[in-house]
């Protein structure tokens, strides 16, 4: 019955990536923002205050950039 339903819900289901990828923002990556701190020794707690205190004031995540392949491959290194 599952696997039905989502045969239904997606069988008429068009991606549209260049607005997918049009619709990316620096928010959607503060948690690799928050891990690569962590990564670099910063505490778990501090990197994640770090990245909230910079999404409050304005969104950016000043310089940090990844692409949405990146972050991908990212986590899937990690739960290797």
């Amino acid at each position: 019955l599952s696997l039905h339903a989502v045969g239904l819900a997606i069988h008429d289901l068009k991606i549209h990536a260049k607005k997918m990828l049009a619709s990316v923002e620096d928010a959607m990556f503060a948690t690799d923002m928050a891990e690569d701190l962590t990564a670099k020794g910063m505490p778990f707690l501090k990197a994640h205050s770090v990245v909230a205190k910079l999404m409050k004031e304005g969104g950016k995540l000043k310089g940090f950039r990844m692409t949405p392949e990146e972050s991908v491959a990212r986590r899937e290194r990690s739960r290797k």
